[in-house]
């Protein structure tokens, strides 16, 4: 748990408004990407503070039009959008799947570093969104142009589990498995 409360400072940028905060809506993931103004986010409603979730949607576009927000009702985000995570010794992976329109989408946000333990201070990574069509090839992956702003953990109690991923139901469990 202090391993993901750490990198959640880790991965700290600007935020985007697409989020209804006025309304109740948390950001639980966002970041600018290098497509003009546009921003790829995660938004959830709770239900209790920090531990359980009504409502999350994922979104793409800029603070003034959504390009795609799935699901159409955020009341269905908890069962349609799979969270899982894995960490190696020099990093840590997020992913979020779901499928939409013939189409798979995977959020991704992976956190690097050299030392032994992950650094109080920014580090290297990557994140973005990748989509496939229904073969499974890669169409396009949309790059973040900056550290996501995100919460890990509540993600993870936001989301379904995203039991398809490599190491199943472990993949979703509070301490993420350790890939070697």
């Amino acid at each position: 748990m202090r391993y993901l409360a750490a990198i959640s400072i880790l991965l700290w940028p600007s935020v985007a408004l697409s989020c209804d905060t006025d309304g109740g809506e948390a950001l639980l993931f966002s970041c600018e990407t290098g497509a003009s103004g546009k921003f790829i986010s995660i938004c959830a409603t709770e239900v209790e503070p920090g531990q359980s979730w009504r409502t999350a949607q994922y979104r793409y576009g800029t603070d003034d039009k959504t390009d795609l927000a799935y699901p159409d009702d955020p009341a269905q985000g908890p069962k349609k959008l799979f969270f899982s995570h894995t960490k190696t010794a020099h990093s840590y992976t997020v992913n979020i799947r779901f499928k939409t329109g013939g189409y798979q989408y995977r959020v991704f946000s992976i956190a690097r570093w050299e030392s032994d333990e992950a650094p109080a201070e920014a580090m290297d990574g990557d994140a973005g969104v990748e989509v496939s069509g229904k073969s499974g090839k890669l169409l396009a992956t949309i790059h973040c142009s900056e550290r996501p702003y995100m919460f890990p953990e509540y993600l993870r109690r936001a989301l379904a589990c995203d039991r398809k991923n490599p190491h199943g139901a472990k993949g979703c469990a509070e301490e993420p498995p350790v890939e070697h």
